[in-house]
């Protein structure tokens, strides 16, 4: 991704973007983004997300509900 060390600093920026990583495997950053509805989240694609250099395309989960959250490290 061209200028990814600005981009990611864009990203974190964003209030939307509660997590970012770089990862490896098929995508090269996943992001946790929590937005109030389906509406919200296209308007962070199209007007954000999509203006970004580099940017090819984006696949998204959605969470439909939560089985089990913690922070706590197990050790």
């Amino acid at each position: 991704m061209p200028n990814s060390l600005t981009s990611s600093f864009r990203v974190t920026k964003r209030r939307e973007v509660l997590e970012c990583f770089a990862t490896t495997g098929d995508a090269d950053y996943h992001l946790r983004v929590v937005v109030q509805d389906m509406a919200a989240y296209n308007r962070f694609l199209d007007e954000f997300m999509f203006r970004i250099p580099g940017i090819r395309y984006v696949r998204s989960n959605v969470v439909l509900k939560e089985i089990k959250t913690g922070v706590a490290l197990p050790f």
